[in-house]
């Protein structure tokens, strides 16, 4: 049965008691050895989870059958954070995974009714935003070099401070999602607090957000803004929801099952979280520029317009092969050549996974079965090729034998993300 290599534990990935499982990368070392069994409530075993001490990640192994990498992947993902949180609390060692949707990597298998036996290893990376905006500088610096130095906006003068500054600072400062959209909002609320001081107010916490947002609105261009940005009603409308539907199950507790928790285990909920962090964000620095006297000016920021523009070039070009070659990523490829060293490559099956991506996203994933023809049986490393020329490529934390393997799958994605205000966390 596939194994991973001694670096990755040296277990087998399935066995007659352990069928599914995934590999998370950590933030940081492992500093005591993990061999860490796991139960349900009921006292019954449901996971083993081990790691050897130095080793970057944790190796989850569930009990019984599990049909489909989304259902492995979230079922290892409840398991690792409890396992996580229990040993947090009794000894010394708090530890939290890399980013599940950044810079992450991680490894899952399953079996399938339809595949049998499969294997995938996803990776993300963000493209440097200067590289992005390349294209795009130059023709600004010419147009900016022709314009009359009278006509030049001097450099913005730095506001009167306000306590929402420090709110948004931490926003931006903080690791967490969860943490970071709480001081944001707490920024949002400052903000309508000097528009609308809550204690003068008398009104109870909902009437009196509903009456300052409407108060803050009222602007000239601020609701044209909004609108311009946003698919959900009035900002007032917008801002209730958050405050029902994201702040009180992220501030409290007692929320029971609907409670956000730190370190969030569902894709879903945390792409909504990180959707009204942004909302918060953007509606707060509208407010603060005109409430709060803020100039605000930023060089470059790409719209999603342009991130189709700049990156349609990888769609219906872009290839994935995967790799015998153990040699190092920087002489299994270089600039020109796509396997210079002649190892044994297969190329996979590539697509566009259009349904894995968000706004500004490309992702692409790559299917094949050890059984074809000079498929290698143990891979050490992946390539992407756009039209034929190497593009990127990475190597595996340890070389990954596939014997019993149906199928393998390597997804790769690329992003932009803002470099205004942040919108990646690592949990």
């Amino acid at each position: 049965m596939a194994t991973m290599g001694n670096s990755l534990g040296g277990l087998p990935m399935c066995d007659e008691r352990y069928r599914s499982g995934a590999v998370f990368w950590m933030s940081e070392p492992l500093s005591t050895p993990w061999d860490l069994n796991m139960q349900d409530e009921s006292g019954r075993p449901i996971a083993h989870i081990g790691g050897a001490v130095g080793s970057p990640h944790l190796v989850v192994r569930l009990r019984g059958s599990v049909d489909g990498f989304a259902a492995a992947r979230w079922a290892c993902l409840h398991v690792v954070q409890r396992a996580l949180d229990i040993v947090s609390v009794m000894s010394s060692d708090h530890l939290q995974l890399r980013s599940l949707r950044g810079e992450e990597e991680h490894l899952v298998w399953w079996e399938s009714k339809q595949l049998g036996h499969a294997l995938r290893y996803t990776c993300h990376s963000f493209f440097d935003p200067d590289l992005i905006l390349a294209p795009f500088k130059l023709p600004f610096e010419r147009v900016q070099a022709g314009i009359p130095p009278e006509r030049i906006a001097p450099r913005a003068a730095p506001p009167p401070w306000h306590p929402s500054f420090r709110y948004f600072r931490a926003a931006q400062c903080s690791d967490d999602l969860a943490n970071s959209f709480r001081n944001m909002y707490l920024a949002l609320e400052s903000v309508l607090d000097a528009v609308f001081p809550k204690a003068q107010s008398g009104l109870p916490e909902n009437s009196w957000l509903v009456e300052a947002v409407n108060r803050a609105m009222t602007t000239s261009g601020l609701a044209t803004r909004f609108a311009a940005r946003s698919s959900s009603g009035s900002a007032v409308d917008h801002v209730l929801s958050i405050y029902n539907d994201k702040r009180l199950t992220t501030f409290h507790s007692k929320a029971g099952p609907d409670s956000r928790l730190p370190f969030l285990e569902d894709d879903v909920r945390h792409g909504e979280l990180e959707q009204a962090f942004t909302d918060l964000s953007d509606l707060y620095l509208d407010l603060a520029r005109t409430h709060l006297h803020l100039d605000r000016r930023v060089e470059r920021v790409l719209m999603r317009g342009g991130w189709e523009l700049v990156t349609k070039f990888l769609l219906g070009a872009t290839d994935i092969y995967v790799t015998k070659d153990d040699a190092p990523i920087e002489e299994r490829i270089n600039d020109e050549t796509l396997n210079p060293r002649g190892a044994v490559m297969h190329q996979m099956h590539t697509r566009n996974a259009a349904k894995m991506e968000g706004p500004f996203d490309r992702i692409f994933i790559g299917k094949s079965s050890p059984a074809d023809a000079g498929h290698p049986l143990t891979i050490h490393g992946w390539t992407v090729a756009v039209n034929n020329e190497p593009f990127t490529g990475g190597t595996f934390e340890a070389p990954l034998h596939l014997d019993g393997v149906d199928q393998v799958q390597v997804v790769v994605g690329y992003s932009y993300r803002r470099p205004d205000l942040r919108v990646t966390f690592k949990s």
